[in-house]
């Protein structure tokens, strides 16, 4: 028999998360949507592979910038109101892009989407914290982090579909991409408003728990963030060295994932592909083949006893996976294939990774979630400006999957650092 706080802690997952999921869809559509824009935007005012590049890696720059100051504000202004803020500014900043006509506009609207979006993923995950007993942390994590995969199956078939459509008659005088833009901006805007009514800001304003529920939760949570090591203030936090060693390993996810979501479209359309929707659905078929294995694996999440095994295990796949794209002679559906599996592998790293973190309380969880997140949108800024420099130089993508796949192997080797630095208690733990 479940427990009051297990039965509490369900109520809120089922009437929370699918409304997490749909943020985190749409945050995901919105900053990669320029990977299918690109097609009509070249027609419009054409650009090459390092202007779209350093498009796609400017977002990061403005993210990373209010990243900390983001999520700091949330803890004055509650999540609540503080998220649905997040998404109503970033869906009207992807509205403004529809007035962008100059490769320096598009720098410019790029970068404030990142300012605005910035702080929503790990405010997010802080919100959990006070809703979500640890012991459902993973499993929960698990089905926010499956909105990655999912946003870019539909936002794949949805840009491809929308962007052929309107190519083809210029609906009320306007580029494809314009549409694509106001189209999901808006979209936004709605969601964010619908924050406001169904977010909790506590677990005593949670209205359909009783209130022997409400205390017994609450009681229970208390509890474990008593238990866990506490690294007093945010300072003390950020010197904390295993912050920043698991900052660094989540990157690697961060770097090759960002490659593959804003270059596989174009890697797709020089395999002579040229209808968009065609591209779409090509493009939806690694991140549906991550979402099939994230939604196969849901259950084995919460009984994972060696994450750092785990997560090691999994990037040296996607290591190796990636690698073998580079063998000569094999077929492009074998290419498509090795990718499919390096996808799979990076998104099954993120929610291993977030059970982890839990040695931090209080607003230093706060500000440490912000900064391992900002790492990893660093490495989303270096990635995409990185592969649109191999590919304007070389022509090829060849020494930008050498790059990432070099990142991963990394990641192995600073996961075996964290193992041996542990104590012997500790490593049992997580190893």
């Amino acid at each position: 028999m479940k427990s009051v706080p297990a039965i509490a802690a369900k109520k809120i997952t089922v009437r929370i998360v699918p409304w997490l999921i749909i943020c985190l869809t749409m945050a995901y559509i919105d900053r990669t949507n320029l990977a299918f824009a690109q097609f009509s935007l070249a027609k419009s005012f054409g650009i090459d592979p390092l202007v779209f590049g350093t498009a796609a890696g400017v977002f990061f720059a403005g993210y990373i910038a209010a990243e900390i100051p983001s999520n700091l504000l949330l803890l004055r202004f509650g999540a609540r109101r503080w998220l649905a803020r997040i998404m109503i500014s970033w869906g009207v900043v992807t509205m403004s892009t529809y007035f962008v006509h100059t490769d320096t506009q598009l720098y410019i609207v790029r970068f404030l989407l990142g300012v605005c979006e910035a702080g929503f993923y790990p405010g997010v995950l802080f919100y959990l914290t006070r809703f979500i007993p640890i012991e459902n942390r993973a499993r929960t994590n698990f089905l926010f982090i499956s909105a990655i995969p999912l946003s870019a199956v539909i936002g794949s078939i949805f840009s491809g579909w929308l962007l052929e459509t309107i190519s083809k008659s210029h609906y009320l005088g306007m580029a494809a991409w314009q549409w694509l833009f106001l189209t999901e901006g808006l979209m936004t805007i709605f969601i964010g408003i619908a924050l406001l009514f169904v977010l909790p800001e506590s677990i005593k304003s949670v209205k359909y728990l009783s209130d022997a529920e409400k205390l017994q939760l609450s009681a229970h949570i208390q509890a474990q963030e008593e238990t866990k090591a506490v690294i007093g203030s945010p300072l003390k936090a950020l010197l904390d060295l295993k912050v920043w060693i698991y900052a660094i390993v989540t990157s690697a996810s961060a770097f090759s994932m960002y490659c593959i979501s804003f270059w596989l479209p174009q890697i797709i359309k020089s395999f002579n592909v040229a209808n968009t929707l065609h591209i779409g659905f090509i493009n939806a078929i690694p991140w549906g083949l991550a979402l099939v294995a994230l939604a196969s694996s849901f259950l084995m999440i919460g009984t994972i006893k060696r994450p750092i095994f785990v997560l090691s295990l999994l990037y040296g796949i996607g290591c190796l996976s990636l690698s073998a794209i580079l063998i000569n002679g094999i077929s492009v559906t074998t290419k498509l294939g090795l990718i499919s599996v390096a996808t799979t592998a990076i998104m099954l790293t993120y929610p291993v990774f977030w059970s982890l973190v839990n040695f931090l309380k209080g607003k230093a969880a706060a500000v440490i979630f912000a900064v391992i997140n900002s790492i990893g949108s660093l490495a989303g800024f270096m990635s995409p400006i990185m592969m649109g420099y191999v590919i304007k130089v070389t022509g090829s993508p060849q020494l930008g999957i050498v790059i990432m796949s070099g990142f991963m192997g990394l990641a192995v080797i600073l996961l075996f650092v964290i193992h041996i630095a542990f104590t012997e208690n500790q490593r049992a733990a997580a190893f």
